[in-house]
């Protein structure tokens, strides 16, 4: 029965296509002798935008939050798909009771499983249930994928209990704060149900880009995260000093054009994997960071330039 209903719904849907094709072939010839215009298929036409977004909507993902379950861990779990988010208006400075018991606050979910948002200044939260259904505490390494953030406070409530802990780019880091270019710590789940807040306040984009991992396995996946960045910005540092290199010897517009390319890219691709964060303690900075930003523009400015020159090159 019910692939008998499904394949009267596929016909109903996909009609208008096959019907579409030949009627506007027919239309296309088709005058009103009378007024001599041409007569356009609306119905057909709205009957075919229909099913496009019936299709749009059904691979769209709309699942809402779930609580997460520690006995379904897998290590690296993306949490994104279980939170739920408010944003702060403008002018808003909630503290965390205050947001807890306001009745009007309505957290909602994104219904994406990679949630970002535009650059804004305001505050965002996310909110994630986790139930713990062993008989002793759970502890797992929350990590932030994002290292852009400068703000990012985390609270743990439980048995109206709370723990706050502060991390981010214009922080100190937690006395427990795992040693990684991204915000990575400890987080400690007792048995029962454990709300884990996130608050975000930042001048970049927001992304809610979190994962947990056991603490063996987190060593294992940073060595070899940090192992594929060396060999990355090994091979643009020897790019880098090649071009150099050649300008040296022949300053010529288009070596220099590229080994500034090379440099400012570099620059911007290390603030936004954190190297920059974790190497240099002065780009935990406000002013650092936005100079760090900057390096996009002009990294982009420098590629066009080198772009127009390499175009104009005439031919052999």
């Amino acid at each position: 029965m019910a692939s008998c209903a499904f394949g009267q719904l596929a016909c109903l849907l996909f009609s208008p296509l096959a019907e579409t094709s030949s009627i506007l072939q027919g239309c296309l010839s088709k005058t009103d002798k009378k007024r001599n215009h041409f007569i356009f298929p609306w119905t057909y036409v709205l009957k075919t935008a229909a099913f496009f977004i019936l299709i749009i909507m059904a691979w769209s993902p709309t699942q809402g939050a779930t609580k997460y379950s520690l006995a379904n861990f897998e290590e690296g779990d993306y949490l994104q798909k279980y939170l739920e988010f408010y944003i702060e208006g403008d002018g808003e400075h909630r503290s965390l009771e205050e947001l807890i018991n306001d009745q009007g606050v309505a957290f909602e979910t994104q219904g994406s499983d990679q949630p970002r948002f535009p650059f804004s200044e305001q505050v965002h939260w996310g909110r994630l249930k986790i139930v713990n259904p062993l008989l002793e505490t759970r502890t797992l390494v929350f990590e932030s994928q994002y290292p852009p953030t400068q703000n990012l406070d985390i609270f743990l409530i439980h048995d109206s209990n709370v723990t706050h802990i502060q991390v981010g780019h214009w922080r100190e880091k937690p006395p427990d704060t795992l040693s990684f270019r991204l915000p990575a710590l400890p987080l400690s789940f007792k048995p029962g149900e454990t709300t884990l807040y996130v608050k975000i306040k930042t001048k970049t984009s927001v992304r809610f880009d979190f994962r947990f991992w056991s603490k063996d396995e987190f060593l294992r996946h940073s060595n070899e995260s940090n192992s594929m960045l060396f060999i990355w910005y090994g091979i643009l540092v020897g790019l880098f000093f090649f071009n150099l290199f050649l300008a040296s010897l022949n300053l010529d517009k288009g070596f220099v054009l590229y080994t500034f390319n090379i440099f400012f890219y570099a620059l911007a691709q290390s603030y936004i994997y954190g190297v920059a964060a974790y190497y240099l303690p002065m780009s935990s900075s406000p002013w650092f960071s936005k100079v760090f930003l900057a390096c996009f523009p002009i990294s982009l400015i420098w590629s066009i330039s080198f772009s127009r020159w390499f175009l104009k090159i005439p031919e052999m």
